[in-house]
């Protein structure tokens, strides 16, 4: 089944659920049959223990007719109690009733509270949220959706033949339960292996990864060239009058002319330097002369010296070096050396070819007019052409098929013999009972995986399908993924799970996609089950919120899976966790790049620098000082971040944008302060000493906050590299602090923080603890203005509640003392001790 409003029912985001063996209209509400049998069916399909069916069984018999009486569940038994949607917390579920708690969420969509009993024969079209949710009306309703699925029949008493009766059942092919995202992509990536290179002329290369180290068979520069335009001399000649006894010129090679002291040779750029000249005079260093006779003369103006403006012999490419090795991949510029180098055929890796089919009775070509009732144009088919062209892959284009199980077969066979690497088809992998990719997956191979926990793209399934071919053979197995009918989860699933495929087939080191932290403009519910891939687009900002430069993500809109105005201008997907509450407006978040950025606007706080020799590019601070405005700034402030979990990329920063935003809020007190540079460095005392005394001395910054490791922790260091930074320490600041921080929480005591002077820049180590700076920030903003201005050397600056002296002039000292000795009735003219 494929369509726009209710493709792949399975996805919650709309459509109806279609299950095989769901015996629909015609049918008793609970069919007759085998309790051991449906007990099996249970066990194999949901996985849950026998004692949890019995419990439901003994607590929740149809035959009852009593008064509605609430179960209370016990010990592990115990479950949650929805009586609220907003109640709802699926942390509070325990570990054995998960796959119970699947299903459920399978069933009723995201609330769990809003089943639709008419779809499976029940009497009443109330939902839990009219009548007051108790776990008695869950468990019950559970119950009955079971054993109609199951389309197998249930006693009410106890399984006293199960073994028998199950051994005796055919065996019934086990629904996976929904696995990770993280571990559906390994799966994936697993079973994909790198294609075998071939080769191509240069200009199919573009885009591939090279399978071969380029050597060049020559030097370049293969001879000394010119770097611009103007004379070849001999240096020691020095200013003069000279003729010009020939013209060297780009594709000549002078002449065979040979330059002897007291003559010049014109020369272009790229042009070959005639033998006996060892310098270039640019021409702006000349005048022309005139000369009576044909001869040409040029007077030169400057002295030069050997080698000037020459290009040397393989001083761009030496002979026999490595210009470009295996597993790069081929851009503009490397196509460009393979050319400078002489490379006309290259071995790459390819890229896999890509089958692309549409299932569904439903769907019509796009180039149809008017639609019928119940038909819709299929969008997913050009899209996914679209998506794997754009991967560089070569596409076939199947068609669109019906809900045809034998046509289907039959288009899946041709296929699969056409020397694919990899089979998309849309829509037919939920439960309906003409869903049949699925089916015809598990017929042909190997189905790794059927369901995904992730919103939107929950059907996800995923098969390899091994070809009886020799083995050496370039194709032996196609990776089949039945993606979901919606348009919006299909192409979602193509982005997460496809392109990193393409790319581990294309050769590439390292296939997963580009995550960047973004800052959410607006809030946003999660879903409290499933973990959701939010559209988004992403920019880049001077300032995102939190006073420093960075990503923030703007919503495309409403994120229903058939809405494919959600993709329209998103290039991120936003990793949103599985919990049912909102994420504030200004929270970072995690966003999977999925289009091109190059628009995004940069600003120069996006650069920096690896201040490790590692390649982990979590390990850098930043490199240039923010230039927005920051001239005009009285008091430029840094926050550098010391923690090794923030700098591997193991956890997200806090501390350092709540400092931000605390110094910035508090600019007019500080007398005009703003942060302008920010970084993040692990706990190496030589790492933070870099970063302190560059920020120190070269970009000459006012205040620099150092944000965690002064703890007790053999890794922290913080005051170890800072005290060899200052010349001066400050001790009244660690005071001031102490005695904050102290209001809160005993264990400040163990602080064991520095502050000082370095130059005219004051260094101040703060706690790791988001909060904890804050409330420092707060303790040190009566005397941090002041302090700033002595630092810059303002010997002027006084306190701020200082009086000045009531007279304008010094006192004559030896006047003043006499009158006091005599009199005894003058009064010094001021009572302060200078």
């Amino acid at each position: 089944m494929n369509s726009e409003a209710g493709r792949g029912g399975d996805d919650n985001d709309g459509g109806e659920e279609r299950v095989a063996g769901d015996p629909r209209e015609g049918s008793p509400l609970i069919p007759k049959g085998s309790q051991g049998r449906w007990l099996h069916e249970m066990h194999l399909r949901w996985k849950p223990s026998v004692s949890q069916i019995l419990f439901l069984l003994e607590n929740l018999s149809l035959k009852k007719k009593k008064k509605k009486k609430k179960v209370e569940l016990e010990g592990r038994h115990r479950w949650v109690e929805y009586a609220k949607k907003d109640r709802y917390d699926a942390s509070q579920v325990p570990p054995e009733w998960q796959g119970w708690l699947h299903f459920i969420t399978d069933h009723t969509g995201d609330e769990l509270l809003m089943l639709k009993p008419k779809r499976y024969g029940l009497s009443t079209r109330k939902t839990y949220l009219e009548r007051g949710v108790n776990l008695s009306t869950i468990l019950k309703d559970m119950h009955l959706i079971l054993v109609r699925e199951s389309g197998l029949g249930i006693n009410h008493g106890n399984p006293r033949n199960l073994k028998r009766s199950a051994a005796a059942s055919p065996a019934v092919a086990p629904t996976q339960k929904m696995i990770p995202v993280d571990e559906a992509l390994q799966i994936v990536l697993s079973v994909a292996q790198k294609l075998p290179p071939v080769t191509v002329p240069l200009h199919q290369a573009l885009g591939k990864v090279l399978a071969q180290d380029i050597v060049p068979p020559d030097p370049l520069p293969p001879y000394p060239a010119s770097i611009k335009d103007g004379y070849a001399v001999i240096a020691s000649d020095g200013p003069g009058e000279y003729p010009v006894i020939v013209e060297s010129r780009a594709g000549n090679d002078g002449l065979g002319v040979t330059v002897t002291p007291g003559t010049v040779a014109y020369v272009t750029t790229g042009g070959p330097i005639p033998d006996g000249a060892d310098a270039v005079v640019q021409v702006e260093d000349t005048e022309q002369v005139k000369a009576p006779s044909e001869t040409k003369y040029v007077k030169i103006l400057v002295q030069t010296s050997k080698g000037v403006d020459i290009r040397q012999v393989g001083c761009d490419i030496q002979k026999d070096a490595v210009v470009l090795k295996s597993g790069e991949r081929l851009g503009a510029s490397e196509v460009g050396l393979l050319a400078t180098v002489g490379v006309t055929m290259v071995k790459v890796q390819p890229t896999p070819t890509i089958a692309v089919l549409s299932t569904g009775d439903e769907l019509v070509e796009p180039t149809i007019g008017s639609l019928s009732r119940g038909k819709i144009r299929d969008s997913n088919r050009a899209m996914l052409l679209a998506a794997a062209a754009q991967e560089q892959c070569t596409v076939h284009d199947l068609g669109l098929v019906g809900d045809d199980k034998e046509e289907l077969e039959r288009v899946l066979d041709g296929a699969f013999s056409s020397g694919i690497n990899i089979l998309l088809t849309s829509g037919g992998v939920s439960m309906g009972d003409k869903d049949f990719v699925k089916p015809l997956l598990e017929k042909k191979g190997k189905v790794h995986f059927n369901k995904v926990c992730m919103k939107p793209g929950k059907p996800l399934t995923f098969a390899e399908i091994c070809l009886n071919r020799a083995e050496n053979a370039s194709v032996n197995k196609v990776l089949a993924f039945g993606l979901p009918g919606n348009p919006v989860s299909c192409l979602v699933c193509f982005q997460l799970f496809v392109v990193p495929t393409v790319r581990l087939l294309a050769g590439w080191e390292n296939p997963h996609l580009l995550r960047v932290q973004a800052r959410l403009q607006q809030p946003l519910k999660t879903d409290p089950v499933r973990p959701e891939f939010y559209r988004a687009t992403i920019r880049w900002e001077a300032n995102d919120g939190s006073g420093s430069a960075g990503f923030v993500a703007e919503s495309t809109g409403h994120q229903m899976s058939s809405r494919l105005l959600s993709m329209k201008s998103a290039n991120a997907l936003l990793e949103l966790p599985a919990s049912g509450r909102v994420i504030p407006a200004g929270s970072s978040v995690s966003a999977i790049v999925i289009s091109d950025l190059s628009g995004t606007p940069l600003s120069k706080a996006a650069s920096s620098y690896d201040s490790s020799s590692s390649s982990t590019p979590h390990k850098s601070v930043s490199n240039e000082i923010m230039g927005d405005g920051s001239q005009d700034v009285q008091f430029k402030v840094a926050v550098l971040t010391v923690s090794d979990t923030v700098a591997s990329g193991a956890g997200p920063d806090r501390s350092g944008p709540r400092a931000v935003s605390v110094v910035n809020s508090s600019s007019e007190k500080l007398g005009g302060a703003k942060v302008v540079a920010t970084g993040v460095v692990s706990d190496d005392v030589g790492k933070i000493k870099e970063v302190l005394q560059r920020w120190s001395d070269i970009d000459k910054l006012d205040l620099i906050l150092t944000l965690g490791g002064t703890g007790f922790t053999p890794r922290d260091v913080t005051p170890e590299a800072t005290k060899e930074v200052i010349e001066k320490e400050t001790p009244g600041l660690l005071y001031v602090m102490m005695q904050e921080s102290l209001k809160v929480t005993p264990f400040a005591m163990l602080s064991r923080s520095a502050a000082g002077i370095r130059g005219s820049t004051l260094i101040i180590n703060m706690p790791g603890n988001p909060n904890a700076v804050a409330e420092c920030m707060e303790a040190l903003l009566p005397a941090l203005k002041h302090a700033l201005k002595q630092v810059k050397g303002d010997k002027r600056e006084k306190h701020p509640r200082h009086i000045p002296h009531e007279h304008a002039t010094p006192v004559d000292t030896w006047e003043r003392s006499h009158k006091l000795a005599s009199a005894g009735s003058v009064k010094p003219s001021c009572p302060c001790s200078h």
